[in-house]
């Protein structure tokens, strides 16, 4: 797992937010999946694989997060995988980590069977399967979790293979449709959402977030909009935020220079201080203007200049058309 996806399942661990993120994608929003019956599981799974000799080696594979959603009974496994570029066989591999977390659910199962004494009394069948007639498994049910930009990769399995040019084109389609089983992927983009209020915790605000993350003015605006937040902001989600910014350079240097003792991060602060730095640079009129295309009042850019409401609405109707 690679440094940015640490910060986002260090983010997305937490169950509340988890829930969050899979009741919205879902269930559009209904409470359906509660907190207190998500279990996190181990995200490791292997299996044994002979290598080109013949000798046995184990394979072992990590997913990001995986959590079993369970009440009086198990429902589902709940699993998300982070991306932040485009994996153009994507389909295999989800497919190959849906399996190993199949395989886990049978180990686990046979491993449970009490004694010896239950397990002579099972058909050939079952033993040779090491899976009970009866036994039954929680589906999987996958995400993936792509925050990079816009995803040109194959949604499914199908998609990855070759046009048939012998046989008619539907004919393939046919043939392929009935009998090749297909994989699809579960494809979400938090930057693509259309209504962010399907999401009840921080995520609402963060998701919102990063549909301004190309335009550095209206990402600032947006933060001064929901000041309340980004003033207090926890450090585990601010991480998790400048991870999915990417390339973002002034978020990361406030993010650095802001934290307070790694629990919670200024980020309006962050930005103040960075208009400051443009006032010490003899840019003032630069300043009030980057203050004003952000919403902000004449009164309250005057309060945080130390200048007069006269001096802010002079140098404003110089610069503006106000």
């Amino acid at each position: 797992m690679g440094k940015a996806d640490v910060s986002l399942k260090g983010y997305l661990s937490n169950k509340e937010r988890f829930a969050d993120l899979f009741n919205g994608y879902l269930f559009e929003g209904v409470q359906i999946i509660s907190p207190h019956e998500l279990v996190e599981i181990n995200n490791e799974s292997n299996v044994i694989l002979p290598d080109k000799m013949g000798k046995k080696r184990e394979v072992t594979r990590f997913g990001d997060i995986r959590m079993k959603w369970q009440n009086e009974v198990e429902f589902a496994i709940l699993t998300t995988e982070f991306q932040d570029m485009v994996h153009y066989a994507m389909p295999v591999k989800s497919m190959i980590l849906d399996s190993l977390c199949y395989i886990d659910q049978i180990r686990n199962i046979w491993r449970n069977i009490d004694s010896m004494e239950e397990k002579r009394k099972l058909g050939i069948g079952e033993i040779f399967s090491r899976f009970r007639k009866e036994d039954k498994l929680c589906p999987v049910i996958p995400m993936v979790f792509y925050y990079g930009d816009n995803w040109d990769g194959c949604l499914s399995l199908h998609d990855m293979f070759y046009e048939n040019v012998i046989i008619p084109k539907e004919t393939y389609k046919t043939i392929l449709s009935k009998y090749v089983p297909n994989y699809t992927i579960n494809l979400f983009n938090p930057s693509k959402i259309s209504d962010y209020s399907i999401f009840k915790t921080d995520l609402q605000i963060i998701f919102g977030m990063l549909q301004y993350r190309e335009d550095k003015n209206a990402l600032r605006k947006y933060i001064f909009d929901n000041e309340e937040f980004f003033s207090n902001m926890e450090y585990d989600a601010a991480l998790a935020t400048g991870t999915m910014l990417r390339s973002n350079t002034w978020f990361d240097k406030a993010l650095q220079k802001y934290s307070n003792d790694k629990e919670a991060c200024d980020m309006c602060k962050a930005i103040d201080d960075m208009m400051m730095d443009s006032r010490m640079e003899g840019k003032i009129e630069g300043m009030i203007l980057a203050y004003h295309e952000l919403g902000i009042s004449p009164e309250t850019i005057s309060s945080k200049m130390n200048l007069s409401i006269e001096d802010v609405e002079k140098i404003l109707s110089t610069v503006t058309n106000i």
